[in-house]
C-alpha cells in the first residue's frame, strides 16, 4: 500500500506523502458520509446533516486528489478516490450536470408550463437601496421569461408596495393566491402564487415554531387537467451577514472566534432538525395529491439533504433533467449552494432549466419549462 522510499527520499518527502496518504483517508471518508448524510434524519444525528452543506467541496477535494494520484499512478489510491466517486455519480449529478446532451427547443410551442420560483427577499436588493426600484426590476426581470406559473417566497407588500400593483405588472398572470405568514394593515410577508391558469382552489400550511410556510393550489391547466403547484418555504439558517461573511472570508481558519464558530454550528443543527420536522409534516401530502404536481420553492438546504430527499420523493428534478453546471442558487458563500428548487411528477417532462443571475435579490430565480410527456 505504502511504497517502499529510497535512500535518497528525503525525509521531507516523506513526511508530506504521509500527510497526502492521510488527507486522500479523511477526503474519501468524509465523501461516504455525504453520501450517507441524506438518508439519516438531522433530529437522530445532526452532524451528519452538517456534511451536506459541503458537498460541492467534498466532491472537488476527492477529484483533485484523484487527478493527484494519476499523475503519480498510485494505483492503489486511484482506486481508492475512483471507485466511491463512480459510486456516487447519482449524487454528483445532483450538485453538477454537464452539458452534455441538455440541447432543447425553446420558443414557446404548445403545451409548455413556463414556471418560476423565486426568493425575492422581501423587495430589498442586496445593497438595501429603495424598495420601490427593486420590485419594479425584479418585476420586469421576471416578465421577460412570460411564466405561466410564478412563485414567490419572501413575497411582501406594503403601503407602498401594493398587491395591485404588482399585479399590474405581471400581465397575464391574472390569477393569484397569497400566504402572509407575517400580516400587517396594508399587506404582510410570505409566499405568494400567481398564475395563467385559474386558481380552483389554494390552501396553507403554517409551520409550528417558525415564520416560515409553505402553500399549495390547484391550477386548471386545461379542460378536465388540473395541476397541484406546492410552493414552499422551509426553516431559514438564520445566519446573518457577519457569519457569512466570516465563513466567506476564511477567518474560521485563520482567526479562531470559538463562541462564533459554536453560534454557526449551533444554528445551523438546530434548522437542520426544524427542516427535516417541516418536510417530514409535507412529503405525504405532495404525495398523496390527487393531481400531477409541481413542487418548488427555497428549501435552504442542498441537494445532498433529508431535506431535498424527503421532499423529491419520486419526483423528477428539473436541474438534474436539463441544467448544467453548478447552477447555484443561492449568492452567498461562493455561490456553490443550489437550494431553490422546482420537481414535478413524471408525468411531465423538463424541457429547460435556468438560474440566472441577477442583482435584486441573495437568491438567483429558477426558471423551468415543463410539458406533458408522451405517453
Amino acid at each position: 500500500m505504502f511504497k517502499k522510499t529510497s535512500k535518497k527520499t528525503s525525509y521531507s518527502l516523506l513526511i508530506f506523502d504521509f500527510v497526502t496518504y492521510l488527507v486522500t483517508i479523511c477526503a474519501v471518508l468524509a465523501l461516504i458520509v455525504t453520501y450517507v448524510a441524506g438518508y439519516i434524519n438531522p433530529e437522530k444525528s445532526p452532524i451528519f446533516s452538517l456534511f451536506s452543506l459541503v458537498a460541492p467541496i467534498v466532491f472537488l477535494v476527492n477529484i483533485i486528489l484523484l487527478l493527484y494520484w494519476i499523475i503519480r499512478w498510485r494505483v492503489f489510491w486511484i482506486c481508492l478516490t475512483l471507485i466511491p466517486l463512480i459510486l456516487g455519480v447519482g449524487f454528483l449529478l445532483r450538485v453538477f450536470q454537464p452539458s452534455i446532451a441538455k440541447e432543447y427547443k425553446n420558443g414557446g410551442e404548445k403545451g409548455d408550463i413556463n414556471i418560476i420560483s423565486y426568493n425575492v427577499h422581501g423587495f430589498i436588493d442586496t445593497d438595501l437601496s429603495n424598495k420601490d426600484d427593486t420590485m419594479d426590476s425584479i418585476l420586469s426581470f421576471v416578465a421577460q421569461y412570460n411564466p405561466n406559473i410564478l412563485c414567490l417566497q419572501e413575497f411582501q407588500t406594503s403601503k407602498k408596495i401594493k398587491e395591485s400593483e404588482v399585479e399590474l405588472k405581471l400581465k397575464g398572470l391574472k390569477y393569484s393566491a397569497f400566504d402572509y405568514r407575517i400580516k400587517s394593515a396594508n399587506g404582510g410577508f410570505g409566499l405568494a402564487i400567481y398564475s395563467s391558469y385559474r386558481i380552483l382552489r389554494s390552501s396553507i400550511v403554517e409551520f409550528k415554531n417558525s415564520s416560515n410556510s409553505m402553500m399549495w393550489a390547484d391550477l386548471l391547466i386545461g379542460k378536465g387537467d388540473t395541476l397541484r403547484v406546492f410552493n414552499n418555504h422551509l426553516q431559514s439558517t438564520t445566519i446573518g451577514g457577519s457569519s457569512l461573511k466570516y465563513i466567506e472570508d476564511h477567518k474560521f481558519v485563520s482567526n479562531k472566534n470559538d463562541s462564533l464558530e459554536f453560534n454557526i454550528l449551533d444554528k445551523l443543527i438546530r434548522n437542520n432538525i426544524a427542516r427535516s420536522n417541516q418536510v417530514d409534516s409535507i412529503a405525504p401530502m405532495i404525495e398523496g395529491s390527487p393531481y400531477p404536481v409541481v413542487v418548488c420553492g427555497d428549501f435552504n438546504d442542498t441537494s445532498m439533504s433529508y431535506t431535498y430527499r424527503v421532499m423529491r420523493g419520486d419526483l423528477k428534478d428539473s436541474f438534474v433533467e436539463k441544467g448544467s453546471g453548478l447552477s447555484g442558487t443561492f449568492k452567498r458563500l461562493f455561490n456553490l449552494l443550489r437550494i431553490d428548487y422546482i420537481f414535478h411528477s413524471d408525468s411531465y417532462t423538463t424541457k429547460s432549466y435556468d438560474a440566472p443571475y441577477n442583482d435584486f435579490s441573495d437568491h438567483n430565480p429558477v426558471v423551468v419549462t415543463i410539458k406533458r410527456a408522451l405517453e
